[in-house]
């Protein structure tokens, strides 16, 4: 359509196609094909994370970095200003009790086995944690990931809450001691939307995995740990005072940068640049 009409064929990766880790994705040699030849037509790609970026440019030699735009994911101001004092008045379950939450989906691509296999471990070295950890998973879940929660030791130690709308999803985010984000293998290159509502919330963020653009982000705001072993998460829970200024200016910069009205935009300001330049180019051809 965009050679027919001769205007600009613009990208935008929300997620990756034939190099999606997941296996939810259906692909096979023809999503190859085609990608190549859509990556060498368009005037502009757009990605979510640097990482994305590098990726795809190294897999495809198609696509040369000066077409490329990063325009992040972002969150929503009205999402949480209407709770928004809520963040330092929180109703965890108890002084003695360190509520950590994961909130929104659990499916394959972030089962929460390997963590709670950590916290098994952690429990049986250092016994006292049972009586300060209640771990609260929050939304939709996959058969497998509710396999795996149903055989976690320390059922007592769990809380599951079925799919909520989004302001309470947000009001059990800042109630919450800190939030957990699962890292799992496949997602180093990714920034899941709950990342952005996490920092948002300004609880401190535990991301459990693999390192990657989520462990950079919270490291980069100081806005929580990541931790990949028992050993770690232990370390974790016993000085949470040092997770995070989550009322930091830094984190407040980079909030800003990311609101979806910030980051439209910019979306829209690139639109713009190169459909003038489409039109300035056919306007030269026609007059010549």
């Amino acid at each position: 359509v965009a050679k027919h009409f001769d205007i600009p064929l613009i990208l935008d990766y929300r997620d990756e196609w034939t190099e999606c880790p997941f296996d939810f994705v259906s692909k096979n040699s023809d999503d190859v094909k085609w990608e190549r030849r859509c990556l060498e037509s368009a005037d502009a790609v757009i990605f979510t994370t640097q990482s994305h970026i590098e990726h795809q440019t190294r897999v495809f030699p198609e696509l040369s970095h000066d077409r490329t735009h990063l325009i992040p994911n972002g969150w929503d101001v009205d999402d949480f200003d209407a709770a928004g004092s809520m963040a330092r008045q929180r109703t965890a379950a108890g002084s003695d009790i360190f509520q950590l939450s994961h909130i929104g989906t659990l499916a394959g691509h972030n089962l929460p086995g390997s963590f709670l296999s950590n916290v098994e471990q952690a429990f049986d070295m250092l016994p006292v944690l049972r009586e300060r950890l209640r771990i609260r998973f929050v939304g939709r879940r996959s058969p497998e990931a509710d396999n795996q929660l149903q055989q976690f030791t320390y059922q007592d130690n769990l809380e599951i809450i079925d799919h909520v709308d989004k302001r309470t999803a947000n009001q059990l985010m800042m109630e919450s001691d800190a939030l957990l984000l699962i890292s799992a293998e496949g997602l180093e290159r990714y920034l899941p939307g709950k990342l952005f509502d996490y920092v948002a919330s300004r609880r401190p963020i535990l991301v459990a995995g693999q390192p990657g653009e989520s462990a950079n982000v919270v490291k980069l705001l100081h806005a929580g740990l990541h931790i990949r072993d028992a050993s770690e998460l232990i370390s974790a829970l016993e000085t949470p005072s040092r997770w995070s200024n989550p009322d930091s200016p830094l984190v407040s910069s980079w909030l800003n940068d990311h609101r979806r009205d910030v980051l439209a935009a910019r979306l829209f300001s690139l639109l713009e640049s190169l459909t003038a330049d489409s039109h300035r180019n056919t306007a030269g051809a026609t007059s010549q």
